[in-house]
């Protein structure tokens, strides 16, 4: 099933042949999606919203419980804070999304939400809890996954360090924080904002294992380069908000030859480093270049690709060739069998950027 588009005004209509179709009325996106004749869990939401008798319409209108929850504008940047159904390719899911004002309202990151009722208004949704145990978004799947992938991290592993740059919503490292192996977790987070509404809509919770500094994550790498303790786990999401710019994550200083090499310092013999990559366009010589940059200081990586997002993830050691096969087997072999289901994320995977996937091979076949 297609996503259903980020815009928070949702209509459905609902006739005789039993189809339900969800559209959006910004005129930006008009996203739709047909639901099978077979009972589903959003009928089942969507139904106690709609007339008591059915016999004798042909259809209706009904508007799927929605929250603007806040608009929160910092310096240049305006966020909204949406409370709706969400459909993640799972099955619709009540979510908190922070989204952009700008930048054509693009999700930074979402949350489940755990409804205390059905009745799932703005109103009562503000109150409840998010679930930390899940996670939601392709790309932040596969950035979670990336060290169990490399095997940086197992659930024998205890007491793992792990670094974010980029707070986001909280979501990682609200997820990290939860784990049996009791991880470190450190977020390095530029805007205050952010560590703000983290902590009033996302649940983040600050403790001596799990804490949010608000500076330069570029500074922190480099202050910090030489010192023994390393990082088991880097998580990279340092994004603009905004076009012009052609390479939205990371932002430039991260694909700086000297702070690479001080990730590179940050990080442990064994450890991980996982990047959200956004490109605004097809843009190859880019993404060739940023491979290159890494592939310098670390001896092995590889793209990821989750619909049209991509994640690199570079290890200081070498590993067997990174292909969607080897992808896979490492998944089944290393991922903890209570994420499996949870973190699985269809990803195609590439090490040398202009060599096929198997998924683009078996396309070629075809055809």
């Amino acid at each position: 099933m297609a996503a259903i588009c980020i815009l928070p005004f949702i209509k459905i209509q609902y006739d005789h042949n039993k189809r339900l179709s969800l559209k959006t009325e910004d005129p930006i996106e008009n996203a739709t999606a047909l639901l099978d004749n077979e009972p589903s869990e959003l009928e089942a939401n969507v139904l106690q919203f709609t007339p008591d008798m059915l016999d004798g319409i042909e259809e209706f209108n009904v508007t799927l419980p929605v929250g603007l929850q806040e608009l929160i504008c910092y310096e240049d940047s305006c966020y909204m804070v949406i409370d709706a159904f969400w459909d993640w390719g799972k099955g619709f899911v009540p979510s908190r999304r922070l989204v952009t004002h700008s930048f054509e309202e693009a999700v930074i990151t979402a949350s489940e939400i755990k409804l205390e009722s059905q009745n799932f208004t703005a109103e009562n949704s503000k109150n409840w809890a998010i679930r930390k145990d899940t996670i939601l978004g392709p790309y932040l799947k596969v950035m979670t996954t990336a060290p169990f992938i490399t095997k940086t991290l197992t659930m024998e592993k205890q007491n793992p360090n792990v670094l974010l740059i980029g707070l986001g919503g909280s979501s990682i490292n609200n997820f990290f924080s939860q784990l049996a192996t009791e991880p470190n977790v450190t977020v390095v987070e530029l805007m205050p904002a952010m560590k703000v509404i983290a902590k009033k809509w996302f649940g983040l919770r600050e403790n001596e294992k799990h804490r949010v500094i608000v500076g330069d994550g570029a500074k922190f790498v480099q202050e910090r380069s030489d010192k023994e303790h390393k990082f088991d786990v880097i998580l990279l999401d340092a994004c603009h908000d905004f076009p012009p710019y052609r390479s939205v994550c990371p932002v430039e200083i991260f694909q700086e030859d000297e702070i690479i090499k001080h990730i590179r310092r940050n990080l442990a013999e064994n450890g991980t480093i996982a990047i959200n990559v956004v490109l605004m366009g097809e843009f190859n010589d880019l993404l060739q270049d940023l491979l290159q940059k890494y592939e310098k200081h670390f001896g092995s990586c590889y793209f990821a690709h989750i619909n049209h997002q991509l994640v690199l993830t570079c290890t200081p050691t070498k590993f067997p060739r990174m292909n969607d096969a080897e992808y896979y087997r490492r998944y089944k072999e290393n991922v903890p069998d209570d994420l499996k289901d949870m973190l699985i994320e269809r990803v195609h995977v590439r090490q040398d950027l202009f060599e096929a996937s198997e998924h683009d091979k078996a396309d070629k076949n075809e055809i």
